[in-house]
């Protein structure tokens, strides 16, 4: 987790179907639909999954603290659906 609240993951963006329609993420009780390819994609406030910078997941809120939102702590579990 960064100081921006965003929470990184392990899951590398090669490691996903190349079209990102259709998958599930769930952290705590947030479930996010889609992987965007940026915040400006979403409200204001509105918890996503993006690709970082580095090529992995991770969940983020726009103009927001994903931390603080979803409750999450470092070490919490990632889960995929994937369609």
């Amino acid at each position: 987790i960064d100081h921006f609240g965003n929470i990184g993951s392990s899951i590398p963006a090669t490691m996903l179907p190349e079209s990102y329609d259709g998958i599930q993420i769930h952290l705590k009780e947030t479930v996010i639909s889609g992987i965007y390819p940026t915040y400006a994609n979403v409200e204001k406030g509105e918890t996503l999954a993006v690709i970082n910078s580095r090529g992995y997941l991770e969940i983020s809120q726009n103009c927001g603290n994903a931390s603080l939102n979803t409750g999450a702590k470092e070490g919490d579990r990632i889960t995929l659906y994937l369609p």
